[in-house]
C-alpha cells in the first residue's frame, strides 16, 4: 500500500522476504513501513506477487524484493537494461514481474 505521501506499506505473508524483511520474520498483520535505501523521493507505484515486490519511487527508482526478485528480502535498487525510458508502472504475478517505461516499453 502506498500513501498520498509516498510511504511504502506492507503486511501479511513473507515466507520469500517479499515485504521487505527476512522471511524468518514470518507473517506481519499490522502494516509496517517498508524502507528503501538510497530511495530519493516518495514511492508512486508498488506492485506485489506471490513471492516478490517492486516499487518505482519519484525519481524513478526502480526496487525489488523477495523471493523471485533480482534481488534478496531486503529491497535494492534494479536498473532496467538498454532503457531510453523510465520505469513508470510495476506489476507483479505469481512468478513474473513487468515493468512498464515512460516510453511504452514492456
Amino acid at each position: 500500500m502506498v500513501t498520498a505521501s509516498g510511504q511504502l506499506y506492507g503486511f501479511g505473508y513473507n515466507g520469500g522476504g517479499q515485504l521487505g524483511a527476512p522471511a524468518d520474520e514470518g507473517a506481519n498483520p499490522v502494516p509496517k513501513q517498508i524502507t528503501l535505501p538510497g530511495a530519493i523521493g516518495g514511492v508512486t507505484d508498488a506492485a506485489a506477487g506471490a513471492f516478490d515486490s517492486l516499487a518505482i519511487t519519484h525519481d524513478a527508482q526502480l526496487y525489488a524484493f523477495g523471493t523471485d526478485s533480482l534481488a534478496t528480502s531486503a529491497p535494492a535498487e534494479v536498473t532496467l537494461p538498454d532503457s531510453p525510458g523510465f520505469p513508470l508502472e510495476a506489476v507483479a504475478g505469481d512468478h513474473h514481474s513487468l515493468i512498464v517505461t515512460s516510453q511504452g516499453q514492456l
